[in-house]
């Protein structure tokens, strides 16, 4: 058994569960402002940071991926290793605050091309933002690429999220109501730049801090500068939906479909959950040219993706009327179509496996950056047929087929470079069993009781559980490495007792 797929599944479990407090903390934030605020309010903040996440990736410049990549890389080479950190660093500060800048002068621009006049305050008082995402964004590249998993989970996952929600529910109470989450928002960046900068100093770059660095600048740049183009066609990707929606229609919209894309976003828990282990791993593997390992790793990866998948997109594809309620209230249940829409897009990016980031580790991010621009055309074109006729509903189709297309060209390039094999006729037919008990009980709830519909959740998610295991998709190996998990995280074996008597 692969002791870097042991590595894996201890890292994503604790990123997991990191993930699994973040995006509640994230959808406490959101509903606190969905609550607190109009719609129209929240779409306002919704652009802001759809502003503040495009300049924020022209800042990074790429330099995140490059850092976690190369630090990974070079980590048993300290000499180059701390010319990385250092030119990390040399680019990331003075880029971020010259885009913080250049927003700040736009924001008049910005706002009357969008046609949303009240946007100009908020994006002002958001624009210093810019620096404070890039440099989150690099810091938490920078522990990830050293392996400090669970302080990276604290900080990005726990603390980020937290400070935000903690800020933001103060500042309202305090009468500033969008201006406040806007400060929040800003603020909570910084929070984690400190911590995360601090947890680095004293314990990554102490080993390095008296060795004489060599330049590594232009092979920073070399790498970065074709991730600029990709990342910032990354970014403009996830919010060319709500600048188009906003560009159509109102900002009320924006606010609507921006519950929905959080809600379906759920299902991507489980390869986040990988993300900040698999690309260190497979870079080292990589270094090695050890193939057999990284064709075994991948699909092993992505048949966990894919369990851990099922049963949320059951939830989420056949009780998203119940949820967006729960979390946002009736004004926004027009969400919940879109909702669907994208869940059915993102189970697609979920059973090709975390195949994009394989893109880095094989250093094809020109690849990458075509690709991306390609999607970033196809959403665009089918945006500006969809979105009049359709309105948020055609913004989440077009995402969703983007999306589908982009991965499954990603897919075709790592099947032919490491022959994995991922299209199994058994998962399909998990996801059809899955779907016979959540079908069942979503002609029979009412969305509008809370209670029922957080019944029928558990029930679903048991039932896909219970799927799962009676036919049999995970084996021998899968069960001891989640043994293993249990033993390292001091739990009681109770899972994997129960997976054994249904093993191959």
């Amino acid at each position: 058994m692969s002791k870097n797929l042991n590595n894996l599944a201890e890292g994503a479990s604790i990123i997991f569960l990191g993930i699994a407090i973040s995006k509640l903390l994230h959808y406490i934030y959101r509903a606190i402002i969905a609550r607190m605020l109009t719609p129209g309010d929240y779409g306002i903040i919704i652009l802001g940071m759809s502003v503040i996440s495009i300049f924020g990736w022209v800042a990074l410049f790429g330099l995140n991926q490059a850092a976690e990549r190369n630090i990974s890389f070079y980590h048993n080479k300290k000499r180059e290793l701390k010319g990385v950190l250092l030119s990390i660093l040399k680019f990331g500060f003075p880029l971020a605050l010259v885009l913080s800048l250049l927003l700040l002068m736009l924001s008049k621009d910005i706002s009357l091309i969008l046609k949303k006049e009240n946007l100009i305050q908020i994006i002002k008082i958001m624009s210093f933002g810019v620096m404070g995402y890039s440099l989150a964004e690099i810091s938490g590249s920078i522990l990830r690429g050293f392996k400090k998993i669970r302080e990276f989970v604290y900080v990005k996952y726990i603390i980020e999220p937290a400070s935000r929600t903690i800020l933001t529910i103060i500042f309202i109470i305090l009468g500033l109501k969008i201006k406040g989450a806007a400060i929040a928002y800003i603020l909570s960046l910084f929070i984690s730049i400190v911590i995360a900068m601090l947890i680095i100093r004293k314990t990554a770059y102490k080993a390095i801090k008296k060795i004489k660095a060599i330049n590594m600048d232009l092979k920073i740049i070399k790498f970065s500068w074709p991730l600029l183009f990709t990342g910032l066609v990354f970014s403009i990707t996830g919010w060319i939906d709500t600048l188009m929606i906003a560009y159509f229609s109102t900002e009320e919209l924006v606010g609507l479909y921006n519950t929905a894309l959080p809600t379906a976003g759920i299902i991507l828990i489980t390869q986040s959950s990988f993300d900040g282990v698999f690309i260190p791993i497979m870079s080292r593997l990589f270094s090695k040219k050890d193939y057999k390992n990284i064709k075994e790793n991948y699909e092993r990866v992505t048949k966990w993706i894919t369990i851990l998948t099922i049963p949320l997109f059951m939830s989420i594809i056949f009780f998203s009327k119940g949820i967006i309620n729960i979390l946002f209230g009736t004004p926004y249940l027009e969400a919940y179509k879109p909702t669907i829409i994208l869940a059915v897009g993102f189970l697609m990016v979920m059973i090709v496996g975390p195949c994009e980031n394989m893109l880095n580790v094989t250093f094809k991010t020109k690849l990458k950056m075509y690709l991306r621009i390609i999607m970033l055309i196809i959403n665009i074109i089918l945006n500006l047929i969809l979105i009049p006729r359709y309105g948020i509903s055609g913004a989440a189709i077009s995402t969703s087929v983007a999306l589908t297309f982009y991965n499954i060209c990603c897919f075709i390039y790592v099947k032919n470079k490491f022959n994995v094999n991922i299209i199994k006729l058994k998962t399909i037919s998990i996801i059809l069993a899955s779907a016979l008990l959540p079908l069942l009980l979503s002609i029979l709830y009412n969305p509008l009781n809370k209670l029922v519909t957080m019944s029928f959740i558990i029930l679903s998610l048991i039932y896909s559980t219970i799927i799962i295991i009676l036919m049999k998709y995970l084996n021998k190996e899968d069960i001891i490495i989640i043994y293993d998990i249990e033993k390292k995280l001091n739990i009681k074996h109770t899972i994997s007792s129960i997976l054994t008597k249904y093993s191959k």
